[in-house]
Formats: C-alpha cells, sequence, structure tokens
C-alpha cells in the first residue's frame, strides 16, 4: 500500500517523486474560538494519519523472565498479519466514529481490497463498483477482512467456498445491470436522472431518433430482479414491466442484457 503525499505548507515548495511543485490548497478554516480536532483535519492529513496506525516496522517482544511460574511461548505476528489486524480495526471501529473517518478508513479499506474484489467477478460479466456496485464491494470488504483474521487466529478455521456465491452470483451483476440501464436508458430517453445526461463512457449502441411519446421513468423507482431464467425490470418494486429470458448455463454479458431490458422499456413507454 503506497503511502499519501506528504503535506506542506501552501506557502513552501517541496521535492516530491523527483520533481519540485508548489501546493497551493489550504485546509478549511475553523469556525472563531474553537480548537482544532482530528476530525477537522484536511482528508489529505487524516489518510497519512490511518497510513501510520499499518506496521511500519518489526515489532518488540515481551521480555521472558527465567523465573517465571510457567514458560510461555510467545508468538510473533507476521507483517502481513499485522496489517490485516490493522485493516480488521478499521472497518469495525475506527470508520465508526465520525462521517470524516468513515470515508478516510473506506478510501484505504477499498483501494486494498479492490484487486481481489475484482478477481472474483464470473466470467463474462463485467464490473465498475462506482457508484452502483459500491454497496456490494462494501459488503464483501466487511465479509473478507472477517474471515482473513479469523484464518490468522486459528488452523481451524476453515473459509466457506461459497462464502462469496450470493455477492458474485446475483447481488454484483445485479447491480452492475442497474448501473447500466442507468445509463442506457437516460441515453434513449426512457429514464431519467436529475442532473445527469448519461454521456459518461462509450455506448454499444447508438440513441434512437425519436423519444418515447410518454415520460422517461425516474431511475431510483426502478429496481433488476435477477434470476438464471429471466432479468426483469421492476417499477416501485413492485410490477415488473419489461423482461427478458436468459438461456440457462449461459453467461450473457451484462450490457447486452442491460439493453434488451432497455429496448423492452422503450416498447412498453411506447417509443416510435
Amino acid at each position: 500500500m503506497l503511502p499519501p503525499p506528504p503535506y506542506h505548507s501552501s506557502r513552501s515548495s517541496s521535492s516530491y517523486g523527483g520533481s519540485t511543485h508548489t501546493l497551493t490548497s489550504l485546509p478549511l478554516p475553523l469556525p472563531p474560538n474553537s480548537k482544532p480536532t482530528l476530525t477537522s483535519l484536511p482528508p489529505h492529513i487524516l489518510l497519512q494519519i490511518i497510513h501510520h496506525t499499518f506496521p511500519q516496522g518489526k515489532p518488540q517482544l515481551p521480555s521472558y523472565n527465567p523465573h517465571d511460574r510457567y514458560d510461555t511461548a510467545y508468538y510473533e505476528d507476521t507483517k502481513p498479519e499485522r496489517q490485516r489486524k490493522t485493516l480488521f480495526w478499521l472497518s469495525t471501529s475506527l470508520r465508526l466514529v465520525s462521517r470524516q473517518l468513515y470515508i478516510a478508513s473506506m478510501h484505504v479499506l477499498r483501494s486494498t481490497y479492490l484487486p481481489a474484489y475484482e478477481a472474483l467477478i464470473r466470467p463474462g460479466y463485467s464490473s465498475d463498483p462506482f457508484p452502483m456496485g459500491t454497496p456490494v464491494l462494501d459488503r464483501f470488504i466487511l465479509l473478507k477482512v472477517r474471515q482473513d483474521v479469523f484464518a490468522d487466529e486459528s488452523e481451524l478455521h476453515m473459509d466457506r467456498e461459497d462464502a462469496f456465491r450470493d455477492l458474485f452470483d446475483v447481488a454484483q451483476p445485479r447491480a452492475r445491470l442497474e448501473d447500466l440501464v442507468r445509463i442506457y436508458g437516460v441515453r434513449e430517453g426512457v429514464v431519467s436522472v436529475p442532473g445527469w445526461d448519461g454521456q459518461a463512457g462509450l455506448p454499444i449502441h447508438p440513441p434512437h431518433r425519436h423519444p418515447p411519446k410518454h415520460p422517461p421513468l425516474p431511475f431510483p423507482s426502478l429496481s433488476i430482479s435477477f434470476s438464471p431464467r429471466r432479468i426483469g425490470l421492476v417499477l416501485n418494486r413492485g410490477r415488473t414491466i419489461a423482461e427478458v429470458p436468459r438461456v440457462p448455463g449461459r453467461k450473457e454479458p451484462l450490457e447486452v442484457l442491460a439493453w434488451g431490458l432497455v429496448r423492452e422499456l422503450k416498447a412498453v413507454l411506447g417509443a416510435s
């Protein structure tokens, strides 16, 4: 894990990474007659502090007294084990202290576990965990860090092979489908997202030339039902308004399934 860049005064030049530059950002001003606290520090300083909570060197073992009544064998945690314990502490304690520490802690946790998360994506599926898939990534992190620490603590702990099955068989592709429906639906004029025009990324199909006859549906009112035989677009978590069948045992690209849902939604809304 790479540390964040060091903090320098906005009026001083510094040499970092082989180049000389001047930082111009200023910390947020404190209210009058208030003392600085940990959570009032700028975000990059909070990240630097959290980075220093990870083990930096070899720990000091307890001293051994030969006159002790019982012989004691001290076990020294390896550096990776101590790092995993720190990550566990971030996930179970520090991130719950305040909003600022939550943001900083989750930044470290997500950047640490994102490669492991991406490695478990099912073949044929795509992943873009920000923003729609972030809750799934966070659930994976909380489960993974717990399993890692328990495995370090006891050789009797056995990882369950199906521990992540629900996440990557259902939750991850469903969240990705919702993200794709949001993108393609806005471009086709059948889904509305306030303050967003759907131009991020590249479409796999050209947008329709004619808008639908009915106003677009607000994206927060839509959700995805996901099963091995079909996927559906559900309105207000009640009525299924569009469905696309699936071939059992076949992993269709999520982009194709999302486009099929948007096409069915256009037909429902009476697009010309």
